[in-house]
């Protein structure tokens, strides 16, 4: 059983209130006061010193648990909402009093791991947003979620007084995954059931028009992309296709004159281990990493998954068609490990499993009440070292380190909770220590990102 967290907003005591008091529509402010949840043993907590301006985080109030293994979905409640939430990281004062913003956004957890990409300097979100109108119109992935249906800025110039722009309806349904180009004025994004990539351009905060680009892979196969992220250069990104079991990278090129888009193979395709779920470049982008998560038709998706993996490839510098890209390592971990972060000097990878935590039936076998995080460290051969293995929320649908590598969001989506680890040197050995702290964002807290 999981620790309680409490919050206290203005002259009123809260326990995991999640949107408590929201005007559906309206854009919150104020403040809320941080408390220690580990009664426990209360000498044992103390208040972390954070980097970072904000963490923002997608809220998914509406569905129902098993929403991730069927795609079915409550009608949208009368008392709270989806939203976005942003919370200001200032926690060195004492009694821990947060500033937070939260505006009305509907998101899905059901769906999308890569539904929240933010500019380099923090100031422009995108987010995939879900209209409960269309549900039908769209592909389901695999297992029968669902993915978003449209792409919407957020100008984040100030993040307590964040401004929703007009979304953007791709010419497809079915957005899977949106990544903002380093330099911020670009951005790719996925559809599940397509076999092409939309550039989106951006000028000052407002999606203007978006060009398509075949995948140019040559299969009978789905693609059914999931994943996608920008390689740090800015000149080239990998997509994840988890059907088709492999991993594709692709050189991206503009000319100066003119700035016409120009996109080539980057090698051959990849094959990888079972359904490619997420992928992430390490910073200075030496290698890749994807997170497998084992689902199959055969074994019925997530309920009867297997042990996930993670594995590392070593890129080629070399950006051209004849790149070859090279298959380092891989380690086991827990069932479907959807989320996965590196921290910013590449040292470190966090994975939050999901476990059998939604199973549909409770009492099924393999139906677990937590999900399990893991601190692994790569040592650039393609051995990983398990530095910690620990249980955590039912649905850790969403981590984030810290921008100086020191802390670790974990976004449970079943507690309505972020809960914020540590880094700590035990030993001579990095591992992940529970501060017993933690933020309440909105009700089903899943994709999250930090604001340096």
């Amino acid at each position: 059983m999981f620790k309680a967290m409490l919050f206290t907003t203005v002259g009123s005591l809260v326990l995991l209130s999640g949107c408590a008091g929201m005007d559906t529509g309206s854009r919150l402010g104020g403040q809320r006061v941080l408390e220690p949840y580990d009664y426990d043993d209360p000498a044992n907590t103390r208040l972390p010193n954070v980097a970072g301006s904000y963490i923002i985080s997608l809220d998914d109030a509406d569905p129902p648990v098993v929403g991730y293994t069927d795609g079915r979905r409550l009608p949208p409640s009368t008392d709270r909402g989806d939203t976005l939430t942003i919370v200001q990281l200032s926690l060195t004062d004492a009694g821990g009093i947060q500033p937070f913003a939260q505006v009305d956004l509907p998101t899905t957890v059901s769906g999308p791991i890569d539904a929240l990409t933010l500019s380099p300097d923090g100031t422009l979100a995108l987010a995939l947003s879900f209209d409960l109108d269309v549900p039908q119109e769209i592909p389901k992935i695999s297992g029968g979620a669902l993915p978003g249906t449209a792409v919407v800025p957020i100008d984040l110039t100030d993040p307590l007084n964040p401004v929703i722009g007009e979304k953007y309806d791709l010419a497809e349904p079915g957005v899977m995954a949106v990544a903002i180009h380093p330099d911020g004025r670009r951005a790719l994004a996925l559809c599940f059931g397509s076999d092409e990539i939309h550039v989106l351009n951006i000028e000052d905060g407002v999606i203007t028009n978006t060009e398509s680009w075949p995948l140019l892979i040559d299969t009978k196969a789905p693609y059914h992309p999931t994943s996608i992220q920008w390689h740090p250069s800015g000149h080239g990104f990998a997509v994840s296709m988890a059907d088709y079991r492999h991993l594709a990278l692709f050189q991206f090129n503009t000319d100066g004159e003119n700035g016409m888009i120009k996109i080539e193979p980057w090698g051959e395709p990849i094959k990888t281990g079972p359904y490619p779920f997420t992928v992430r470049f390490s910073p200075d982008g030496r290698f890749i990493y994807t997170t497998e998560l084992a689902w199959s038709a055969r074994t019925g998706w997530f309920e009867n998954a297997a042990a996930g993996y993670i594995s590392v490839y070593q890129v080629d510098p070399i950006m051209a068609p004849d790149a070859v890209h090279e298959h380092l390592g891989t380690v086991t971990v827990g069932r479907s490990p959807t989320s996965i972060d590196i921290s910013p000097d590449g040292s470190l990878i966090a994975v939050g499993c999901m476990e059998g935590g939604l199973a549909s039936n409770p009492d099924k076998p393999g139906a677990t009440s937590t999900g399990t995080l893991y601190l692994l460290r790569h040592d650039g051969l393609g051995g990983f070292d398990i530095l910690t293995e620990v249980a955590t929320e039912v649905m850790p649908a969403g981590v984030a380190f810290s921008p100086d590598g020191v802390h670790l969001f974990v976004a449970g989506y079943d507690e309505n909770i972020i809960s914020i680890w540590e880094v700590q040197q035990i030993t001579g050995r990095p591992m992940l220590i529970d501060t017993g702290y933690g933020i309440e964002p909105g009700t089903g807290p899943h994709d999250i990102a930090v604001i340096p």
